[in-house]
């Protein structure tokens, strides 16, 4: 009898085990499924501006996002992101894609504002393999 019921407890681990692994499988399947949903669909086929033909970074990202800037004058921007250095762009770039795709950057009431063909150029660096 004992036997049995190390058996059947065996079988409840292992039923227990598995939906544990699909659940996990699927929350993780929706989550790349959001993110995806969260960045612009671009055209890589094209031109791509290299980083210092993204005109967002130079006229916009950099008045609080620079490595030139501290404290105060950075109006909230974590220091660690940067659009004024190639490398920290380039680590960043798919998330501030998504931050503007989704209208978080520039915030609201900061004054800043991107245009289309600056959000374009953006999108088409960050999303097409970040060119120096």
């Amino acid at each position: 009898m004992q036997h049995s019921m190390r058996r059947s407890m065996q079988r409840s681990m292992r039923w227990a085990t598995s939906l544990l692994l699909v659940v996990a499988l699927t929350a993780c399947g929706s989550e790349d499924e959001e993110e995806e949903e969260n960045l612009p669909e671009v055209d890589c086929s094209g031109t791509v501006p290299t980083f210092d033909e993204v005109t967002a970074f130079s006229e916009v990202c950099t008045n609080c996002h620079s490595t030139s800037l501290s404290g105060a004058d950075r109006h909230g921007a974590p220091a660690a992101i940067n659009w004024d250095d190639y490398d920290t762009a380039k680590a960043n770039a798919e998330h501030g894609a998504e931050e503007v795709f989704e209208g978080e950057m520039p915030p609201e009431g900061s004054g800043e504002t991107l245009t289309e063909a600056q959000k374009e150029e953006l999108y088409l660096w960050a999303l097409c393999d970040t060119p120096e």
